[in-house]
């Protein structure tokens, strides 16, 4: 059987489609597991005014199950000689069947008796009816909203639904919309319905009617067209995914058109230029082979035909005016050098509980210092006067119209001003990566002020009880700590998240709400869930686990870690040492030796060979993990394992006398400790 929906809606904002699709794909899959109807190929896709899902090879009906209740056990329901007690009788007649329908299962308390009951499957359509109302209104949204009485909530107000199976339409409603076989084509170039008879001609439809339901399509289609119009001035388009991923879905029926502004407006910011065009009216740049800016702009409409000059003009004009005003707020705001503007921030509000700007930038500069001793004093005169202006563009007009200028404007409002070309590089830079993955800063000093900026934020808002939520995060303290991730990991920066969260909170101490070392741990525990999220996805849960919790928190060391613990896995040699360390916690449970091993006290040659070993392991561990040689770090302790099996097959540790007992457990206990410095081997399965 074939199945096509389609939620036909008012236009949908541009970043909720791609999410959405993806999302509408998973949850349909686990719905079809849960009811039995196992589909074959299944495919989302969708506009700024439809969501739809295609499936192809639907089973006729649900698939059989069988259903297990467990009865008494066999022992009771069975007497010596086999034959079935009252319990078992009993049990039989309650589930409709006959003793020798039984069967026996072996749970983990033993064997019981069970009876085994058969549920042919439902037609598909008649599941499909009962479940697909809620499999609609259950697609999350960043924002969704109620338009009518029925009080269902929607990304924005359904209109239609199609749902045709086999040809056949389902009866289903969903906020007062009554599912048919018909949709509705293009708003302005079609403005009629047609016929969907099934998934397989569901696109080409869409397509007759001017609109390009595949979001791939769309961009295929944008991409060729932008290519032409670069070819034409000899150009080539300004690369931007994000801003690809919103054009594609802001639009049913793309076309692409060349628009231009006067030379004049060259003079401004790159910055300016690209940004204004991007954000501001959602165009693409155009730059010469040797990458500078051209006069162009590459447009998308929806749809547009007949009169592309009236479409073009009208941009046009809309970006002059918009170009005009960036190029007054640029004089106006070069009339004032950058550093005479740190003392406005004292009248800009960072955030209500942890105050302004002015005292961010007190904190920023301190952090850089402190971080500037660890990874690069050198870099110390220059990440100090970048911290102190970092914040200062936040004063200007330009930053104030064009918020995503912030850190380029400042860098072009330092230079204006006269500032070491290395500061106003890394007040670009502090705000590097804006996303996990993009691009960072290229300079040391850069790096220090984005960590302390970053670091800063985290902190503060922990300290005053903003921490995240599952869907709200308006601060983005998972983006900044993400980000922090990435400059440590990037730059092979050995931080402790700890020490450096501890220096922060120092700062912030009189505005917490919070005592220090609870928000301390909170933030490392807040970035450990970061980084498990990061290595998991290319890790095992098991070796991810145990390179996370050991130690302390160091994103850079953790990640070599737990790369060497998979490396030993792959070797074969990793849970084998897992176990001899689980041998060695396991007789340690509630034990807490205190006092030093006393190699006098042996009395067995296998105590005496491992104490040997093991002195030789540590000392050797030592400068491993000085040079962060995990891997050989490993190796070592694998000398271990035989010593540490060998001395509890011949060693009884807990002897009657006190001192010997007491010497076998101090010497397990400085292994343990040990094993610890380079993973939790407690968490690996074995």
């Amino acid at each position: 059987m074939e199945f096509a929906l389609e939620i036909g809606t008012e236009e949908i904002p541009a970043r909720f489609i791609s999410p959405a699709l993806t999302k509408w794909k998973e949850i349909f899959l686990e719905e079809m597991e849960r009811v039995r109807i196992p589909p074959g190929p299944v495919t989302t896709v969708g506009t700024p005014r439809r969501l739809a899902l295609l499936a192809y090879d639907l089973p006729n009906t649900q698939e059989e199950s069988v259903e297990e209740i467990l009865g008494p056990p066999k022992k009771v329901a069975f007497d010596n000689r086999g034959e079935p007690t009252a319990a078992a009788l009993g049990f039989a007649r309650a589930q409709g069947l006959d003793v020798g329908q039984l069967a026996v299962v072996t749970t983990p308390k033993g064997d019981y008796i069970c009876a085994r009951k058969k549920q042919a499957g439902r037609p598909t359509p008649e599941v499909l009816v009962e479940i697909l109302p809620n499999l609609i209104t259950s697609l999350p949204f960043p924002k969704s909203m109620r338009w009518n009485a029925t009080r269902v909530s929607f990304a924005r107000p359904i209109r239609w639904l199609v749902a045709v199976l086999d040809g056949r339409t389902l009866p289903i409603e969903v906020g007062g919309v009554k599912a048919a076989n018909t949709s509705r084509g293009h708003r302005f170039l079609s403005g009629r319905a047609f016929p969907v008879t099934g998934p397989a001609g569901y696109s080409s439809a869409c397509r007759d009617n001017f609109v390009i339901v595949d979001p791939d399509e769309r961009e295929r289609i944008i991409e060729q067209g932008l290519k032409e119009i670069a070819d034409q001035k000899g150009g080539r388009i300004v690369s931007d995914a994000e801003l690809m991923d919103t054009v594609v879905n802001l639009v049913e029926y793309p076309r692409v058109l060349l628009g231009q502004f006067e030379a004049e407006f060259l003079n401004l910011p790159r910055e300016v230029l690209i940004s204004v065009m991007r954000d501001a009216q959602f165009y693409f740049s155009l730059v010469s082979p040797q990458g500078q800016l051209l006069p162009y702009f590459g447009l998308v409409t929806d749809g547009a035909r007949g009169t592309p000059d009236k479409i073009v003009e009208a941009n046009q004009r809309v970006l002059k005016a918009k170009l005009a005003d960036a190029k007054f707020f640029f004089q106006a705001d070069s009339k004032t050098r950058l550093a005479d503007r740190v003392e406005s921030l004292k009248g800009l509000i960072f955030q209500a509980q942890l105050g302004t700007a002015y005292e961010k930038t007190v904190r920023l500069v301190k952090l850089a210092s402190y971080l500037a001793d660890i990874i690069d004093p050198t870099a110390e005169q220059v990440a100090g006067r970048a911290a102190w202006l970092a914040k200062a563009d936040l004063t200007t007009q330009m930053v104030v119209e064009f918020p995503k200028l912030q850190g380029a404007m400042g860098r072009e409002y330092a230079l204006l001003s006269g500032e070491d070309p290395k500061v106003a590089q890394a007040i670009y830079e502090h705000y590097l990566p804006k996303s996990y993955g993009q691009e960072p800063p290229a300079s040391c000093a850069g790096v220090i002020v984005s960590l302390a900026d970053k670091i800063d934020t985290i902190v503060g808002c922990f300290a005053v009880g903003l921490v995240p939520t599952g869907t709200a995060d308006p601060y983005g303290l998972r983006r900044a700590a993400l980000g922090i991730i990435q400059l440590l990991t990037d730059n092979q920066l050995s931080l402790s998240v700890s020490a450096l969260a501890d220096k922060a909170f120092s700062l912030v101490e009189e505005k917490a709400q919070r005592d220090g070392r609870e928000t301390v741990k909170e933030v490392v525990q807040f970035f450990q869930q970061r980084m498990f999220g990061l290595l998991n996805r290319d890790y095992p849960y098991d070796i991810v686990d145990a390179g996370l919790s050991a130690a302390e928190f160091d994103p850079f060391l953790t990640s070599l870690r737990v790369n060497a613990l998979e490396e030993f896995k792959r070797q074969g040699l990793l849970y084998s040492l897992a176990l001899s360390y689980k041998r060695v916690a396991n007789i340690l449970q509630g034990v807490n030796p205190d006092r030093a091993v006393d190699p006098e006290l042996f009395t067995d040659p296998s105590e005496r060979d491992l104490y040997n070993i093991f002195v030789e392991v540590k000392e050797s561990l030592r400068g491993r993990l000085e040079t962060n040689e995990f891997l050989a770090a490993l190796t070592d302790l694998y000398r271990l394992k035989e010593p540490i099996d060998k001395f509890f097959d011949d060693v009884l540790v807990m002897a009657e006398e006190e001192s010997l007992r007491a010497n076998r457990l101090a010497l397990l206990n400085d292994i343990r400790e040990t094993f610890i410095l380079l993973a939790d081997f407690a968490r690996l399965p074995t």
